[in-house]
């Protein structure tokens, strides 16, 4: 199964670090579903804590309000970590290119997007 690449687009910088979508994770992962990397996170929040915040953003699901979802923007560690709970096919490619764009980011040669501004509840 061919992974699409992570890149430096789905990083964005906040708290002074890059950091990932879960949602662009759950697609990597190959989840039909990418919001199902969310029960993931949830399973095991704990343990993703302790590398650090786990930043969330409260967001509503359609134009018309709907009812609001948290985001979880994950830093390297916990991406990878997320990444090991996940156990799909292709977790490991998926692994190495949090690895590879995460490394590039520290070496300067990426810049993640700018901060999204959140909503928290």
């Amino acid at each position: 199964m061919t992974v699409p690449a992570l890149s430096v687009a789905d990083l964005k910088l906040m708290g002074g670090e890059p950091r990932v979508l879960d949602l662009r994770l759950g697609e990597r992962l190959g989840y039909g579903k990418a919001v199902r990397v969310r029960d993931v996170v949830r399973r095991n929040i704990g343990e993703l804590e302790c590398q650090g915040e786990v930043f969330r953003n409260l967001r509503t699901t359609s134009s018309s309000g709907g009812r609001p979802e948290t985001e979880f923007y994950l830093n390297e560690t916990q991406a990878v970590l997320v990444c090991m709970f996940a156990r799909t096919p292709v977790a490991r490619q998926v692994r190495a290119q949090i690895a590879e764009v995460f490394l590039a980011y520290r070496h300067g040669r990426l810049v993640p997007a700018a901060q999204p501004r959140l909503r928290t509840h």
